[in-house]
């Protein structure tokens, strides 16, 4: 069966693989969601805001009013007849010598000025401190991700420290760190350093709730699920300042699209307020979409 790619504004050719036909998972962005997996915003958003460019925003906003726009937002979603699961839901659920050890990856003391403590020292410390803490608390260790920079002080116990977080700021934004196609699940390689672990939680999530991703981006490929659209025949899937081409061969080779036809879209603006193709298109059912306006009347030649 031939797989058709169509890379919009560069080329089109074809590649010859097996498409399935019969799938549980929905083909088209206008098919009904039964279930959904959700993250609503907490404390480790605030570092986000702080810098809103720092931490990929436009600009401030309220922390807390962010949250309850997003649990308003799962109660309709719940009253329409929709499964949400949130990520702390499911954290709550991995057992909890499998979140220590997700905790443990995320917890660092950097000891660099203090060079009378032992590394294995360090380590035992850590550690102890890991296995003390409740579910709670390895929680946010894990959607923190602290740095504590010990230095030494001659009051007290002896030690001072500098606390630095590199949180999950985006993590609320789970279209972007998988993608689900007529055959399953694709987990995403985010395109940004500040997103980067954001996979590794949601692959957690998805081996709590019984998913078995079809394929893990790797390498030099880089995918986010906002550039991905399902339209029913056909798969459309951005490629420009969040997914490359190399991300989109890998599904391919892998077979994973689930449609017969790909459609690249490559986008030559590389403008962050339109970082994902579904940020400037959408399809809002079988015969409707929507386009940025600026793109739809946009002519060759016309300033960015």
């Amino acid at each position: 069966m031939k797989q058709t790619l169509l890379l919009l504004l560069i080329f089109t050719t074809s590649l010859v693989v097996n498409a399935q036909k019969d799938t549980t998972y929905p083909r088209s962005e206008w098919d009904y969601a039964k279930e959904i997996l959700m993250h609503t915003p907490g404390e480790e958003l605030f570092d986000g805001v702080i810098h809103p460019y720092a931490g990929l925003f436009e600009y401030y906003f309220d922390v807390d009013a962010a949250a309850e726009e997003h649990r308003g937002y799962i109660k309709a979603l719940e009253a329409n007849g929709i499964k949400v699961h949130t990520v702390k839901e499911l954290l709550n659920q991995v057992p909890i010598e499998k979140l220590r050890a997700c905790a443990m990856k995320n917890l660092t003391y950097d000891t660099k000025n203090m060079p009378d403590i032992t590394p294995e020292a360090t380590e035992e410390y850590r550690q102890y401190v890991i296995s003390e803490m409740s579910r709670a608390d390895l929680i946010r260790c894990i959607l923190l991700r602290p740095t504590v920079s010990l230095h030494k002080s001659d009051l007290n116990t002896g030690f001072e420290a500098v606390y630095t977080h590199s949180p999950l700021m985006n993590l609320y934004f789970t279209r972007d760190q998988s993608i689900t196609t007529p055959r399953g699940h694709v987990i995403s390689f985010m395109n940004s350093t500040q997103r980067a672990y954001e996979t590794e939680i949601i692959s957690l999530c998805y081996e709590q709730l019984g998913v078995k991703p079809i394929l893990t981006i790797t390498g030099d490929g880089r995918l986010e699920g906002g550039d991905y659209l399902r339209g029913g025949t056909i798969s459309y899937i951005g490629c420009g300042m969040r997914t490359n081409i190399e991300a989109i061969k890998q599904i391919m080779e892998a077979d994973a699209f689930g449609h017969d036809t790909i459609a690249v879209v490559n986008d030559h603006k590389w403008w962050q307020m339109q970082m994902h193709l579904d940020t400037y298109f959408n399809i809002i059912d079988k015969d409707l979409c929507t386009l940025v306006e600026s793109r739809y009347y946009a002519k060759e030649g016309d300033p960015e």
